[in-house]
């Protein structure tokens, strides 16, 4: 079986709240994933990187991959 790990991805002017290319990004991936499963494709999973917004080794706090938005300074999470 396929498990798909660490899925996602951050998109510039994307850091509030909506992250409505994330939201396209997401909806996206789970119409091609449910395509490949209907062509026969053995997927157990989906697991999207990351529940909250976190620090990047490359970006730092600057990308914006979760589902989670994350206030650093506050530590707010508000969901997107």
């Amino acid at each position: 079986g396929i498990l798909i790990t660490e899925a996602g991805a951050a998109f510039d002017g994307d850091s509030g709240i909506a992250g409505p290319r994330q939201a396209t990004y997401l909806q996206q991936q789970s119409v091609v994933l449910r395509r490949a499963m209907l062509d026969g494709a053995d997927v157990r999973g989906y697991i999207w990187w990351t529940l909250m917004d976190n620090f990047e080794w490359s970006y730092g706090y600057s990308k914006h991959f979760g589902l989670y938005a994350v206030d650093f300074p506050s530590r707010a999470r508000t969901p997107r």
